[in-house]
């Protein structure tokens, strides 16, 4: 990364005079021209000068700059030709700018490694030059990507003999990463099986307790030990001394499960460092809530930033800092491409220049801001502009801070995780439903709305599917409705479990919800429902003793057979009510 930072700063002094010679002939002209508004360019080419210079150590030349650009910003602001007094002024400024060429950058002195990173760069060959960040053209092509670091160092105390490395490929087989196992020990019988065999259907795999070795323990993918509480009275020294460590650091979690609900087996649960006891009858809702909590890694996903700015070196610089910690970075040169490229990534935050060619920062954010559905996404201005009553009004204009160049990257990175995480907090409440978690029908039609833009844009399908479950009032007037409740919780749970991480889910009213399943047409959007289908008429729901099993009947319809999400959505219900008068617990498509 040190190399990367050293190729940038190398690059930007070799365009230094280029980037000089741009700002003179554009003063030259300016000051020919009897036209005040020719004095922009002057103010934006010394804007970006000022900016870049102060990241790659330039100190001198980024603060004749940034003087310079004020005097261009006063000129346009008072509209009427410069005084003599004034050209004089910035004739000076100019001149020092130039002075800059030969004093090279400041950034780094004294450090040998950075020294041998600008020879090894100034040898590259020319294919490695163009692979790099430096290029703006490339930046913007690259897929959005993050460092993907998985860290599996064990605690101190546990000590050098237990092994975190995660799961190998021959303990797990072909299982994804994050696939939580379950370790059972519990006493079979018909009720027992039934709970385990509904867990695989929500992604848990099963095996016996036999089969876990110290290759399996890891911290960051905690696997887990269903045990009979009443073994721990007998010989749970002998049962868990191989994973003893293991527990104890959180590689393994442990979970007992009991006939009987009394303080001394829940002490020996304790005692035996469990994290969870239940009682049974199991409640299966509760009992995957209390799993997924500690086997399951939340927040997987990186924060997503959009980079609008139109300076090559600068924009790959910031994206390099943030991208180094661990985050997506989506760049736009252009303003005018700023929707379609919130459309597409749907970013946590956005960093934007103050000026930003025929377009300035201030001018984006109004346009940004217009859009309501972009009202939440939160913006930061990355300039030089120092001038606080500037930074105020442009604050004032929608935007949420104002970062002033040069960053100091880890501060940087801490501001900028900050704001994304809550942006993504204030999202999941907004747009959830309370009981299920999901989506709620607002935020489900405005996201389908957002992908079928995206899908006519790359000509890809988008199917809806909407759900209902059959006979859901007998339920809730027979069994009432924290029963209903608790079906729903488990259907929606089902759904997130089942569906493709690209898929988007959410409750669309009562009884009733919708999924959004991208690159995906009909058929295939009919077969995927089918097998949840399937899959949920299969479990088994109790209420104290007695149990009862449930159905849904489904409605699919697909994009670009049907145009606009209300179309959609509407086709998806017609075909719903279809499915109904087929005699339900079934699947149809529009």
């Amino acid at each position: 990364m040190k190399q990367r930072f050293a190729e940038l700063g190398h690059r930007f002094a070799q365009q230094l005079p280029e980037r000089i010679g741009e700002l003179r002939e554009s003063y030259a002209a300016a000051c020919g021209s009897a036209e005040v508004a020719a004095f922009q360019t002057v103010r934006d080419l010394a804007h970006r000068l000022a900016g870049t210079g102060a990241t790659f150590g330039y100190g001198e030349l980024s603060h004749n700059a940034r003087l310079l650009e004020t005097e261009a910003e006063e000129v346009l602001q008072a509209g009427v030709e410069p005084s003599g007094d004034r050209l004089s002024g910035m004739d000076a400024l100019l001149a020092r700018i130039s002075e800059a060429i030969g004093q090279g950058s400041t950034a780094g002195q004294g450090d040998a490694q950075a020294d041998a990173a600008r020879a090894d760069v100034a040898q590259a060959d020319e294919q490695e030059d163009s692979d790099s960040f430096g290029s703006l053209e490339a930046l913007s092509d690259l897929e959005p990507t993050a460092a993907a670091g998985r860290p599996t160092q064990a605690p101190d105390s546990v000590g050098d003999e237990l092994e975190l490395d995660g799961a190998k490929d021959d303990d797990n087989g072909d299982l994804p990463l994050d696939t939580p196992v379950l370790y059972s020990n519990l006493d079979r019988d018909p009720a027992t099986d039934q709970i385990l065999k509904q867990l695989g259907f929500f992604g848990f795999e099963i095996r016996p307790l036999s089969e876990l070795n110290s290759r399996a323990y890891s911290v960051d993918y905690p696997s887990a030990i269903l045990l009979e509480a009443e073994h721990l009275e007998r010989n749970h020294e002998q049962l868990l001394a191989a994973h003893r460590d293991a527990i104890a650091c959180g590689a393994i979690k442990l979970v007992c499960f009991s006939n009987v609900d009394t303080v001394d087996a829940r002490l020996a649960a304790v005692r035996a460092g469990a994290e969870a006891f239940v009682v049974r009858p199991v409640e299966l809702v509760s009992l995957i809530d209390r799993l997924e909590s500690f086997t399951t890694r939340r927040d997987l996903e990186p924060f997503h930033i959009l980079l609008v700015d139109d300076d090559p070196e600068q924009v790959s610089h910031v994206a390099l800092i943030l991208q180094q910690a661990g985050m997506v970075t989506s760049v736009v040169t252009n303003p005018r491409h700023v929707f379609s490229a919130m459309i597409d990534s749907r970013p946590e935050l956005i960093l934007l220049d103050m000026y930003l060619g025929d377009c300035t920062g201030v001018e984006l954010t109004r346009v940004v801001r217009q859009q309501e559905v972009f009202v939440g996404v939160p913006i930061v201005y990355l300039s030089v502009e120092s001038d606080l009553e500037k930074q105020a009004a442009a604050i004032a204009a929608g935007a949420d801070d104002f970062i002033t160049k040069p960053v100091d990257p880890e501060r940087f990175v801490r501001l900028v995780e900050a704001r994304c995480r809550r942006t993504r907090a204030m999202r999941y409440y907004m747009e959830r439903d309370s009981l299920t978690g999901l989506r709620d029908h607002t935020s489900l039609l405005d996201r389908l709305t957002t992908e079928l833009q995206r899908a006519a844009r790359l000509q890809t399908s988008v199917s809806f599917a909407m759900i209902d479950l059959d006979y859901f009032k007998r339920t809730n007037d027979r069994y009432g409705h924290p029963v209903g409740d608790r079906v729903l919780k488990t259907l929606a749970r089902l759904l997130q479990e089942r569906l493709r991480k690209t898929d988007v889910v959410g409750r669309w009213g009562g009884e009733e919800f919708g999924v959004i399943l991208l690159d995906a047409d009909v058929l295939e959007g009919a077969r995927l429902m089918d097998s949840i289908r399937e899959q949920f008429s299969e479990l088994v729901h109790q209420v104290g003793h007695e149990t009862f099993q449930l159905t849904f009947s489904c409605g699919v319809a697909a994009f670009p057979d049907y145009d606009g999400a209300v179309v959609l959505t509407d086709a998806a219900d017609r075909a719903l009510y279809a499915a109904k008068d087929r005699g339900r617990n079934t699947v149809v498509t529009a």
